[in-house]
């Protein structure tokens, strides 16, 4: 079953590989420039996902799967020469956070809830 970012819940991501805090800096500049766009998340209804997402590099645009059981990063994949060294890539780390606080729904469905909860948001403030 196919749903959107925005409609998952998760407060944290844990990975079941390391990562270097350089490439974590990395990740969360890729992440606050918004250059993370999830193009599909998939479930089996059992707190498993697969989600697909485009990050926008420096050289090229990048694709990005994570496979998620529960709260882990059971798998993930990249198709940047640093991930085929590899290395878990900050391409990869952006991706878990824009799947943790989503700039953008990944749906058009989704699209709709996202800016009303924007709009409640900014009522709010």
């Amino acid at each position: 079953m196919i749903i959107d970012v925005v409609d998952l819940s998760f407060e944290t991501l844990q990975f079941t590989r390391r990562y270097d805090t350089n490439r974590y800096k990395r990740g969360t500049q890729i992440y606050n420039r918004g250059n993370v766009q999830v193009e599909e998340v998939e479930t089996n209804g059992d707190n498993h996902y697969t989600i697909e997402a485009t990050v926008e590099g420096n050289y090229d645009n990048y694709t990005t799967k994570l496979s998620i059981d529960g709260n882990t990063i059971k798998d993930s994949s990249c198709t940047c020469e640093d991930y085929r060294n590899g290395n878990l890539c900050k391409h990869i780390i952006a991706t878990s956070m824009e799947v943790i606080e989503p700039h953008y729904a990944s749906t058009v469905e989704g699209r709709k809830k996202f800016k009303k909860r924007k709009k409640k948001k900014k009522e709010k403030d």
